[in-house]
Parts: structure tokens; C-alpha cells; sequence
């Protein structure tokens, strides 16, 4: 049975967070005609996926002037990122003046942000590495939750969270992976992202 490619026939909202050139570089080119954002750090990420609530003393909230922002339809997430100002606060308390200790080194910051990104109204949402799971056990956490298979015989996608489907998939050159227009090897987000729209939800692993 022939993959349609269900990704290019809806537009939607979509937002990219990898810290990797060449991996924005693939998301620009595997996933154009849609309303598309790429961001690199945890922080802009954080921004975008959950806007910020202002509330009085009396903890009501303020309703802004502007429109709401919409949430966006997609998430697509590395797992692996330099930790941002938002993840710890300094001694101080302050993160803006001092950042403190934990900014700047590669965490496993994709779990949170998928997460998050599902409590705010994302529909389809997927923390996707192409690192090695045997120099990184966060990398062989992945395997253990979706070990990614693309082409006709899909890995079902793992789970169903406040009505989102959501997966979690270490992918490799052949399956989740595109060679760009430079020659280089970057995700294929189009690809990830068609797995994720149509591929069935199971909990269980079925292989």
C-alpha cells in the first residue's frame, strides 16, 4: 500500500525546535507549504508553545488586548538541547542576571517540551533523535518507547495524551532521515510528521 503523504495535503501550523542547522534546514525543506516555525533553544520554544498568563494579586487573570495566539497543530522536538535561562534558576533567583549552573549543557529537555506543548493544544507532538543509544542512555530511552520504522509497516505510534497523539522516536539514516540538497543527512520531519497523522495509537508495543 502506497504512503499518501497525508502531511501535504492539510496545512498546518507546525513548530520545529532543534538546535541543529542542518536538521532546520531539513524541516524547511520536508515541510514547506505549511505555517511553519523553527526555533533552536528551550527558552523560544517555551515562549511560543505556552504564552505567557499575567494575574493580578488576587491570582484572576489579566486578559490582554492583543489575540490569543492560536496553539499550534504540530510539535516536532529533538530530545537533546543546551538547557535554557527557564530550566534553573541561580543561587540569586534571578535567571535573566545570572543564569546559574545548568545553562549551556545537552539535557534530555525534549520530554518536558513535548509534554508541555500537549497540555497547550498541540494535536500531533514527537521528540525525535538521531543520536547513537549507546553514547547516551536518554537516546536508549527512545528505543524503549518507539523505536522508529518508516515505509508501509508503520511503528504504531505509542501513545494518546488530553487527545493528542504523541511519539517518541530515535531515527537513523534510511528510516526518519533525508539527504539535503548539500549532500548532508537531516531528519525528515515530513516523513515523522505523516507517521504521526496516520500511523495507529496503541499503548502496547506489538512487535
Amino acid at each position: 500500500m502506497e504512503n499518501k503523504l497525508i502531511y501535504k495535503e492539510i496545512a498546518m501550523k507546525i513548530l520545529v525546535i532543534d538546535d541543529s542547522r542542518v536538521h532546520q534546514q531539513s524541516a524547511r525543506q520536508t515541510l514547506q507549504g505549511h505555517d511553519l516555525t523553527v526555533v533552536d533553544t528551550y527558552d523560544e520554544a517555551y515562549k511560543l508553545i505556552q504564552p505567557r498568563i499575567e494575574t493580578n494579586r488576587k491570582g484572576q487573570v489579566i486578559p490582554k488586548k492583543e489575540e490569543v495566539a492560536t496553539p499550534f497543530d504540530v510539535v516536532l522536538t529533538d530530545l537533546l538541547m543546551p538547557t535554557g535561562s527557564r530550566i534553573q534558576k541561580s543561587k540569586k533567583g534571578n535567571w535573566l542576571a545570572d543564569p546559574g549552573e545548568f545553562l549551556g549543557p545537552e539535557m534530555p529537555v525534549g520530554f518536558a517540551l513535548a509534554l508541555n506543548a500537549v497540555l497547550h493544544g498541540a494535536k500531533y507532538v514527537a521528540v525525535v533523535s538521531d543520536g547513537d543509544h549507546h553514547l547516551d542512555p536518554a537516546m536508549a530511552m527512545l528505543d524503549r518507547l518507539g523505536a522508529y520504522k518508516s515505509g508501509v509497516t508503520r511503528t504504531p505510534v505509542r501513545f494518546e495524551m488530553n487527545g493528542s497523539h504523541v511519539g517518541f522516536f530515535r531515527v537513523q539514516d534510511g528510516d526518519g532521515k533525508i539527504q539535503l540538497e548539500d549532500g548532508t543527512s537531516g531528519k525528515n520531519w515530513g516523513e515523522i510528521l505523516d507517521h504521526i497523522l496516520s500511523a495507529p495509537v496503541t499503548p502496547y508495543m506489538l512487535e
